[in-house]
């Protein structure tokens, strides 16, 4: 009997463990022009665990970055000028190509991130004409 709680215990703690350990998520989006990329990566662990870090690149060069202390960014988006836009939970932050925060938009009653098992993507991009677009689909 003292066996089995032993082994009880070995696999319970065995699962938190494994539960517990966060891993590396990045997202990377490139202009319509394939001038610019975007990324947006940081540690994934139980919804999203900070720091993480937005990066603007120009080719192979690092135009700016900017760690972030706070969770949930993710879907980045970038325009053939160089804006940027990162979903953050219920909001859109757009920078522009120095990476100054131009504005953000706060959407009252939608989150970008789903619930756990739910199947809604979401879909965003630049038009060649700089008119950023975003959908939900269900």
């Amino acid at each position: 009997m003292k066996y089995i709680h032993i082994l009880v215990s070995l696999v319970i703690f065995s699962s938190v463990l494994h539960a517990q350990q966060a891993f590396s998520k990045t997202w990377i989006k490139n202009s319509l022009d394939g001038n610019y990329t975007v990324t947006v990566s940081g540690d994934y662990y139980e919804e999203f665990a900070g720091p993480q870090i937005i990066r603007l690149m120009d080719h192979d060069s690092v135009l700016w970055q900017k760690e972030m202390g706070s969770r949930g960014l993710h879907l980045p988006c970038v325009s053939n000028n160089g804006h940027v836009i990162v979903t953050k939970w219920n909001k859109l932050l757009m920078f522009d190509k120095k990476g100054d925060l131009q504005w953000e938009y706060k959407l009252d009653s939608l989150s970008f991130c789903p619930y756990y098992g739910t199947h809604l993507d979401i879909v965003q991009l630049f038009s060649v004409d700089d008119h950023f677009y975003f959908t939900f689909i269900h």
